[in-house]
């Protein structure tokens, strides 16, 4: 994406979210169902925002994921990304996925916007390996059953790629929401948006509904780095929303007959935040030139990494910082400015916090060393 292009789509993109950033919205649409706007939904599907991320082939427009990562960016300075990052998180398990003729069916219709995938694999436990949903044969079908929680998305979702053992290894398969034996939950979290908690009692299933059997493991391992990678964007995003307000406040906020802004204190603070802005940009930008370049395995994994540790990290500082900014407006309800705080903490654990990605990054770092050891 040239430096044009990309400052084309931000124009257009800083026009949509000041049209559409309403604080009073997002306070009325908190733990309700399904824990979205499901109109700003429809806007991405009209403007073709989730196309980008999909081939030509299969009805997308095959554009470029930084444009994506843009977009993400964008609308997280208005609080307006949820459930963007988790439907296109999904749509990427399908794009990366060997089942063609799924992909020529669902793809098309996630562009259309007339299905909205949600990626189930987390449980008690964590990690794409570690499904205890079984998936078994049963008279020519399937049969699926276990649980499935903190399905970011799932609010959207009319159809869920889930993970399941099957045959002792982890398949992907694909299940209607409204199938027989599923039910969903809502779990609600810090900033009054979803995870769904879903259920499968014995759900049947045809044998073309797997999405993914051999090698489903890294499949769903690269929708999930590429899903860090845009939940870094989001949280980019939101800190420069937030910073921006926060600035706005120090201009026009009068103490001891000044603004307060202009004390040196305070201003060596502001820089400090702008400081952390722009080193998660610097490694944002590294992961999604990765993923345009068709980086996978432990190189993109290192990469995504990386960015969710800074930006996760990054956004929990710049979001408490600005609230004591606003000092005891900041606590305020009515204050924008903790709308930002909230989402900062749902996001920054989404996917993984920033100790948790440091101690991920430790382990691929071992078994890159371990690996050459023994190519040694």
């Amino acid at each position: 994406m040239t430096t044009d292009q990309r400052a084309m789509i931000s124009d257009s993109l800083s026009s949509f979210v000041a049209n559409h950033t309403d604080f009073t919205r997002l306070r009325a649409l908190r733990n309700k169902a399904p824990g979205y706007d499901k109109a700003l939904l429809d806007s991405a599907v009209h403007l073709g925002w989730i196309r980008h991320v999909v081939p030509e082939e299969h009805g997308g427009s095959g554009g470029s994921f930084a444009e994506m990562a843009l977009i993400v960016e964008t609308l997280g300075t208005g609080l307006l990304g949820e459930p963007l990052a988790p439907v296109v998180m999904a749509a990427r398990a399908l794009v990366h996925s060997s089942n063609e003729a799924l992909k020529a069916a669902l793809l098309p219709k996630v562009c259309a916007g007339t299905l909205t995938p949600a990626l189930a694999w987390t449980e008690d436990r964590h990690g794409p390996g570690d499904a205890a949903c079984v998936l078994t044969e049963a008279g020519g079908g399937l049969r699926l059953r276990g649980k499935k929680r903190f399905v970011a998305g799932a609010g959207a979702a009319g159809t869920f790629l889930v993970t399941a053992k099957r045959k002792g290894e982890i398949a992907l398969v694909l299940v209607e929401g409204d199938a027989p034996g599923v039910t969903l939950d809502y779990e609600w979290r810090a900033d009054g948006t979803a995870f769904g908690s879903l259920s499968f009692h014995d759900v049947a299933l045809e044998t073309s509904r797997i999405v993914q059997a051999a090698g489903a493991r890294a499949v769903v391992q690269r929708a999930l780095d590429e899903g860090a990678v845009l939940a870094s964007a989001e949280l980019l995003g939101l800190m420069r929303g937030a910073y921006a307000r926060t600035l706005d406040y120090m201009r026009n906020r009068v103490q001891y007959g000044r603004p307060i802004g202009s004390f040196q204190a305070l201003q060596h603070r502001a820089v400090d935040l702008f400081i952390q802005q722009e080193l998660t940009a610097s490694v944002l930008a590294d992961a999604v030139r990765a993923i345009d370049g068709g980086k996978s395995g432990p190189q993109l994994q290192k990469l995504a990494v990386r960015a969710k540790a800074r930006a996760s990290h990054a956004a929990m500082l710049v979001t408490q910082e600005c609230v004591q900014f606003h000092g005891a407006q900041g606590i305020a309800d009515e204050n924008p400015i903790g709308l930002y705080l909230k989402r900062a903490l749902v996001l920054s654990a989404w996917l993984g916090n920033a100790r948790t990605q440091r101690r991920r990054f430790a382990e691929l770092n071992r078994s890159a060393t371990q690996s050459h050891g023994m190519l040694a």
